[in-house]
């Protein structure tokens, strides 16, 4: 085999890698901040948005919240780094979605994708 082609085969495999290594860790992260025991009931606000300032990941989570039109709380680590910690919040950006009686609905840990945000606001009767 050519060893132009050869080369081009082991960088398409390294990338490919790479690109499944991230997917996988994403997720996991995504899984772990969606498993914490969490209590918001310091809070208030149907929808609330853990968030910290040197985070991408949250102004992704800010936009999509934006762009569906619902009202929902910020809650930053800066302003709110006790009640933070003491709600047991310790990864961002956290999404909660609670009912009318203040019971969670869902949360949505990291990047939340649109269609998950909307179908979880819709099940919180929100949209």
């Amino acid at each position: 085999m050519n060893d132009a082609v050869v080369r081009i085969l082991l960088v398409a495999a390294v990338a490919g890698g790479a690109l499944v290594v991230a997917w996988w860790a994403n997720g996991r992260a995504t899984r772990r901040v969606a498993r914490m025991e969490v209590d918001t009931g310091g809070f208030s606000g149907r929808v609330l948005l853990f968030t910290d300032a040197a985070c991408g990941s949250c102004d992704v989570a800010r936009s999509v919240l934006d762009a569906t039109g619902v009202e929902y709380a910020e809650v930053t680590y800066r302003e709110h780094s006790e009640g933070m910690r003491a709600a047991g919040i310790s990864a961002v950006p956290l999404l909660v979605v609670r009912d009318e009686d203040g019971a969670t609905v869902g949360r949505i840990g990291g990047r939340p994708p649109r269609r998950q945000v909307q179908r979880l606001l819709a099940r919180a009767g929100l949209l």
